[in-house]
């Protein structure tokens, strides 16, 4: 496996990281323009819209950055790092989990 930079490594996880926040924000919308035309309920759609909004700052104040800074601290401290090491080895089991729940709920 080729090494690579730390910086490197850090672009690259943000880069996972933008993807997956695209990737989530468009399928939130498509749901919710779904929900527009099933019911049309403002009210509704825009509680569910405030409620997603509160939970997802929680979730990335209380989840995702400390993660977030723990991985950066973590690929500080590589010698030489590779590529396959942008993420511990059970996080790669934490994403396809991930995946796999998402695409299974939609």
């Amino acid at each position: 496996m080729i090494n690579v930079s730390n910086n490197t490594l850090k672009i690259v996880s943000a880069l996972v990281w933008i993807t997956g926040g695209i990737i989530l924000f468009y399928k939130g919308y498509m749901m919710l323009k779904q929900a527009n035309t099933i019911l049309f309920n403002i009210e509704l759609i825009s509680a569910v819209m405030v409620t997603a909004f509160i939970i997802g700052l929680l979730k990335n104040k209380y989840l995702m950055t400390p993660f977030t800074v723990k991985n950066l601290e973590r690929i500080q401290r590589l010698d030489q790092p590779k590529i396959i090491q942008i993420f511990e080895p059970i996080f790669f089991f934490y994403l396809a989990l991930m995946i796999i729940t998402g695409i299974s709920i939609t």
